[in-house]
């Protein structure tokens, strides 16, 4: 018998800031927090970034953890 549970992935949007400061406070407790303006503007670059990619894991529609993907772009390996 298993006990799977479904975590739907997605791509993070302009509203999931509080959600994803609250699991970096989990993971990081000794950082100061972020001031509002500096996180917003942070946010805004991170999802204007094509290359920049911040998904979210949902379960239960509560967001349960993120992952962070960055293309860089690579002159080894025949450009890829």
């Amino acid at each position: 018998m298993t006990n799977a549970v479904a975590v739907h992935i997605r791509r993070a949007q302009a509203g999931d800031l509080p959600a994803v400061l609250g699991l970096y406070r989990h993971l990081l407790r000794q950082d100061a927090p972020l001031e509002d303006q500096t996180g917003q503007q942070v946010w805004r670059r991170i999802l204007d970034d094509p290359d920049h990619y911040l998904l979210i894991g949902e379960l239960d529609r509560r967001s349960v953890a993120c992952c962070t993907l960055v293309i860089v772009p690579n002159l080894t390996r025949g450009g890829r």
